[in-house]
């Protein structure tokens, strides 16, 4: 993995950029299960002020990907879409950068920002929710939407629940592609954060359906404007 860890953090960013970006919907969430390895090497090995912004380049890659409609906007005209649009993607990257700051920060001074990736990511993404900027769409959370067993866990964690497993399962990968020895112990830890919310959805689906004898259900969404 030395190939890919090796490469200039301008590479890194545009990466990890393009893989989460398409994560989002239409397309089915996987490559958000890897997607962070590259910007998390770049929040262990860079200082802070490069990490903020190697983390933003990342951020506007990633956003202008998924969000790309605000900018579709057929009822209105061009300049107030493209300014919403451009508002908007700078904004949303403004978080990653402050993530990609504070991690390295972290890192840099108590040595421990691996462990804190998942915590800080998630903190971000629930304050994020709060007041008028509020923009939900941008949740990790959303990229998962295609697999229904694995998204139970929203139930009982919240959204900011599905962007802590996969950090937390980026986070692990990375150590994994990282060791210089193939470490069992990591691969079963890898393998168990990756299976629970499957296997948890999976019994939840069954509970469900035996209990109430329903195979499918019927609804409709309507999303206030």
């Amino acid at each position: 993995m030395n190939l890919l860890f090796n490469r200039s953090s301008f590479h890194l960013s545009i990466i990890s950029g393009i893989l989460i970006g398409f994560a989002y919907p239409p397309f089915p969430g996987i490559t958000a299960w890897f997607g962070f390895v590259p910007l998390i090497h770049i929040w262990l090995s860079e200082s802070p002020k490069e990490s903020a912004r190697w983390s933003f380049l990342s951020a506007v890659i990633a956003n202008t990907i998924s969000f790309y409609w605000i900018g579709l906007n057929s009822g209105a005209s061009l300049f107030p879409v493209l300014l919403s649009l451009i508002s908007c993607i700078i904004y949303l990257s403004s978080m990653w950068a402050l993530v990609g700051f504070l991690l390295s920060h972290l890192n840099k001074r108590f040595g421990n920002g691996l462990a804190m990736i998942p915590f800080v990511w998630v903190t971000f993404e629930w304050l994020r929710s709060f007041g008028p900027l509020g923009f939900p769409w941008a949740n990790l959370a959303i990229t998962q939407t295609k697999f229904l067993p694995l998204i139970q866990i929203i139930d009982t964690t919240g959204s900011e629940g599905v962007g802590f497993w996969i950090l937390l399962l980026n986070t692990l990968l990375y150590i994994f592609l990282r060791a210089n020895i193939f470490d069992k112990k990591l691969v079963i830890s890898l393998i168990l954060v990756f299976l629970i919310p499957w296997v948890f959805g999976t019994i939840r689906f069954q509970f469900f359906e035996t209990k109430h004898n329903i195979k499918s259900r019927t609804i409709s969404a309507i999303q206030p404007n």
